[in-house]
């Protein structure tokens, strides 16, 4: 059950480290602002007015006014004649200011540099911030003047249209980005803003867009990026690995990019079906040299300390992984986003590991209980919903081997409901659990009695629960959970015969159920289900050519039937069904003992 769903999910906090020329321009042109700021504020010694610029323009973008103001008027005292910054100026007075005085100021700037595209541009981008359209669009006629071929135009008529927010003319802007590269087959820009809008709706197409990027322009590293973001979004690590090496050669990456590396290497290893061990932990520690790398430039990043303990987890580092937990746990989720059930999931086989294993349900519990609408991406929810189910999945099969058959039908009823899932299987599965609790021996008992959930389950009444706490043995409870749990079993068994009418299981299910509801073989309480089963036995082989299963459930009726009419008296049925059992097995004991009475005691 467990699919690729972790991917779109593990939300990243950007380091910094060092970067390329124009890297950081690129970034922010294409949406990436956390990035885009690591690149100016490392860089900033290189091109200070430039760096205050980007970096009131990316405030700008965060909502943070005063912020854009500050960076705008220093990099304005650092270099007067860059018209960039007072263009930011101008831009932070668009909303609520007099339009006509800011379209005179925007004039005087552009006449500095008549023929400059660039300052054109950045006028038009000020008043789209603004949400400005018609304003940008006229501003973006002027641009065209100077140079109606110019790349960074169809850039700009390409952002003007996303942000309009009409989905039906992503086209249009993906057009006008292509549009860039037809007059600059160069323009890297171009290809990657176009891709940017294929990636979901045409992922093929998107990389075939990098990849012609990389053709042109091999050392734009950013396309390398995007193409390894695509694969490892994609449950492609192999390539996505492959790509981010080529981006890594530049050295210009940030957290962000260490974090997918991470995932890259770790998910490899996870969602492996065909991997050896040896693989496993070869991707695991991989990974976690990547997330060492991150953490030690970010010790409180998010995703990172969640792989940290994730790689603990599935390595079954078991002391090292509880520290990880604690430190995950302890950091704040970014924008209150819920813990993923997966971190309730992982943590709690740290837990099982140390021998906690009523809190390692408690965890569990706790993950399965994730508020799923909380989560406002369709797609996102989407993948929370199936994390959800996987670790209903990995709760189930935890108190399956615990032999803890209260959890392992409470996990199944959840998985039932969780996925809609009513198969006769599922029912089969629901029967097993309802079964051993109800036929539990007097250790599993005892062991329930001290438990409340168990309690309040099979207790519906105060009354119910007085009875059983005023009696110290463990009969009054016995027979609580007894009836509480083989009348569910009863339940579950009557939808396999409603699923399966043609099917002998769940008749013999039943006849089983019946039978230690009433184990007085003179009532006979399983009679009418075993003589079901045999028939549905033989209608399914009218040949008589019976498999070994179908035998061995045929001798099981067969003996129960002989010794069902022994004890009412009934010598004729009797001995038809114990010669029917000994044709199946000569050896069978019961048939035997019972033929061998009436060999003895004749009429």
């Amino acid at each position: 059950m467990k699919r690729t769903i972790l991917i779109s999910l593990l939300i990243a906090v950007v380091g910094v480290l060092t970067a390329q020329v124009n890297l950081g321009v690129n970034y922010y042109l294409l949406g990436d602002y956390t990035a885009a700021k690591a690149y100016f504020e490392k860089n900033m010694n290189t091109n200070p007015s430039e760096a205050n610029y980007y970096l009131g323009e990316i405030a700008f973008k965060e909502g943070d006014i005063a912020a854009a103001k500050t960076y705008y008027e220093t990099g304005a005292t650092l270099d007067s004649s860059n018209p960039y910054n007072q263009i930011g100026l101008l831009k932070l007075q668009i909303k609520g200011g007099d339009a006509k005085a800011i379209e005179k100021g925007f004039a005087t700037i552009q006449k500095t540099d008549k023929k400059n595209v660039d300052v054109a541009v950045a006028i038009a981008r000020a008043y789209l911030d603004n949400k400005k359209f018609e304003d940008a669009r006229k501003q973006t006629e002027a641009a065209l003047k100077i140079n109606k071929k110019a790349p960074q135009i169809c850039i700009l008529k390409g952002d003007i249209i996303r942000a309009e927010g009409d989905n039906t003319k992503l086209g249009d802007a993906a057009a006008q980005y292509e549009m860039s590269n037809t007059y600059d087959p160069n323009y890297a820009l171009g290809y990657v803003k176009s891709a940017q809008i294929y990636e979901t709706i045409n992922p093929p197409l998107a990389l075939d867009l990098l990849k012609k990027c990389t053709e042109t322009n091999p050392d734009y590293l950013i396309a390398y990026r995007e193409i390894g973001t695509m694969y490892i979004d994609r449950g492609n690590y192999n390539l996505g690995i492959d790509a981010y090496k080529k981006f890594f050669s530049g050295n210009a990456y940030t957290t962000n990019d260490l974090e997918k590396m991470a995932r890259a290497y770790f998910s490899r290893a996870y969602f492996s079906k065909d991997a050896t061990a040896e693989q496993k932990s070869a991707d695991y520690a991989e990974a976690q040299k990547w997330v060492d790398k991150g953490l030690s430039a970010n010790p409180n990043h998010y995703v990172l300390n969640r792989y940290n303990m994730y790689i603990a987890a599935e390595e079954k580092n078991i002391e090292s992984g509880l520290q990880a937990a604690k430190k995950f746990f302890s950091i704040p989720s970014p924008n209150n986003i819920p813990y993923l059930p997966s971190d309730y999931g992982h943590y709690a086989q740290l837990l099982l590991g140390d021998n906690q294993t009523e809190q390692a349900f408690a965890e569990f519990d706790k993950g399965i209980a994730v508020d799923t609408t909380k989560f406002t991406d369709v797609k996102t929810r989407s993948e929370v919903v199936k994390l959800r189910i996987s670790t209903i999945q990995d709760a189930f099969k935890t108190a399956t081997e615990n032999k803890d058959f209260v959890l392992a039908a409470e996990y199944q009823e959840k998985y039932m409901a969780a996925t809609n899932s009513y198969e006769a299987n599922d029912y089969v599965n629901l029967w097993q659990n309802y079964y051993s609790v109800g036929n539990s021996d007097s250790t599993a008992i005892a062991n329930m009695r001290l438990s409340d959930r168990v309690l309040n389950k099979i207790a519906a009444t105060p009354a119910a629960k007085d009875e059983i706490n005023a009696d110290q043995t463990q009969e009054t409870f016995k027979k609580y959970l007894k009836q509480y749990y083989l009348s569910k079993a009863d339940v579950a068994v009557d939808n396999i015969i409603r699923l399966m009418p043609d099917g002998y299981t769940g008749y013999r299910l039943k006849a089983i159920t019946q039978h230690i509801m009433n184990d007085k073989i003179e009532d006979g309480a399983a009679k009418p289900y075993y003589e079901q089963m045999v028939e549905k036995i033989f209608a399914a082989n009218p040949d008589g050519n019976i498999s070994d299963t179908g035998k061995k459930m045929l001798l099981e009726a067969y003996n129960y039937l002989c010794y069902h009419y022994y004890s009412v008296n009934n010598r004729d049925q009797s001995i038809e069904y114990g010669n029917k059992a000994l044709e199946i097995d000569p050896n069978s004991a019961n048939a035997k003992k019972i033929l061998d009475y009436y060999a003895k005691n004749k009429k």
